[in-house]
């Protein structure tokens, strides 16, 4: 029996994995380690671009919420369809 052998309770020799099977086991588990903190990286990035959507988001908006309400009131001004303005400005046909 060699070094690396031990008994085993019913006298059958069991050997112990070879040295460089323990040292890929371990290359294995540190690799597996390195990606887990990549991926944690990764995810606190993408949180914080996720949690910015909203800011990015609400000013376009709020842009646009107010080119709305300009037209609205114009609308309550001048009587006149603001979709029919936007029509003939841009030269969209009318909806048959």
């Amino acid at each position: 029996m060699g070094n690396d052998c031990l008994p085993c309770s019913r006298g059958v020799v069991r050997c112990l994995p070879h040295r460089r099977t323990t040292g890929d086991l371990r290359q294995i588990a540190e690799g597996i380690i390195g990606t887990n903190e990549r991926l944690d990286i990764f995810r606190s990035e993408i949180k914080v671009q996720v949690d910015q959507v909203p800011t990015l988001i609400s000013l376009p908006y709020t842009s646009l919420d107010g080119r709305v309400k300009t037209l609205e009131s114009w609308k309550e001004r001048t009587d006149r369809d603001p979709v029919e303005i936007v029509r003939e400005r841009w030269g969209r046909p009318k909806a048959t």
